[in-house]
């Protein structure tokens, strides 16, 4: 009720694939939008639902999008976290048959060089920008980083990602919560690009942390 008081529609979301967790996770994150910013996120999830429909009702006319939509389908029942879209689905298939183990394709590491020790149990949140938009992001993943400061579950295990705008936010207040110590930014988030020719690269982005400054590269 709140929802559609705030912008004078229902929240519409492409669920496919998404757990309860995830599609309450991205009400929550959406909440706070803007309503032109809202209007376009309904919109590209509408665009999708009326997309998956049409593969479903003629499925002779989109043989790749039909078989891809069966794979996602069977991976919805799965406990996999993150998503990676019909291209993640197709990589996962790739590295099976290549015969390796496909990993998540965006990974991070955060380290703590104040103290000299990987940074545990930091919540990052992986977001992507939503096609013809300058500032709506949707909602990719969320983890945390283990007890080696790894995160390696933002997407699932494929050969493959989806090209974009990706923007990662480390919630650093948390972290320094553990530690009782009070730094200077309340978060830290890293924008990268993956342009239509790197789908096949893994992409690790990590971060160097510490209360008063912060820096990233292009990991392997």
């Amino acid at each position: 009720d709140k929802y559609y008081e705030k912008y004078g529609f229902i929240f519409i979301v492409f669920a496919t694939g998404k757990s309860a967790e995830q599609v309450l996770a991205a009400l929550k994150d959406r909440f706070g939008n803007s309503c032109s910013q809202e209007t376009v996120n309904a919109a590209i999830e509408q665009m999708k639902i009326t997309e998956l429909r049409l593969i479903k009702m003629f499925p002779d006319l989109f043989p790749e999008e039909a078989a891809a939509a069966a794979a996602a389908a069977s991976a919805a029942n799965s406990k996999d976290k993150g998503k990676g879209g019909a291209l993640g689905r197709i990589g996962g298939i790739l590295g099976h048959i290549a015969g390796v183990n496909p990993q998540s394709p965006i990974t991070s590491h955060v380290l703590d060089i104040a103290n000299g020790k990987p940074a545990a149990n930091v919540p990052i949140k992986l977001e992507r920008l939503m096609p013809c938009s300058a500032d709506a992001w949707d909602l990719v993943s969320r983890d945390t980083t283990n007890s080696d400061g790894r995160s390696t579950k933002l997407l699932a295990p494929s050969a493959t990602v989806e090209p974009g705008v990706y923007k990662i936010s480390f919630d650093t207040t948390a972290y320094e919560k553990v530690l009782g110590i009070k730094g200077f930014y309340p978060h830290a988030s890293i924008v990268f690009h993956i342009g239509e020719d790197q789908t096949y690269q893994h992409f690790h982005v990590p971060l160097l942390y510490s209360p008063f400054g912060y820096s990233t590269y292009r990991g392997s």
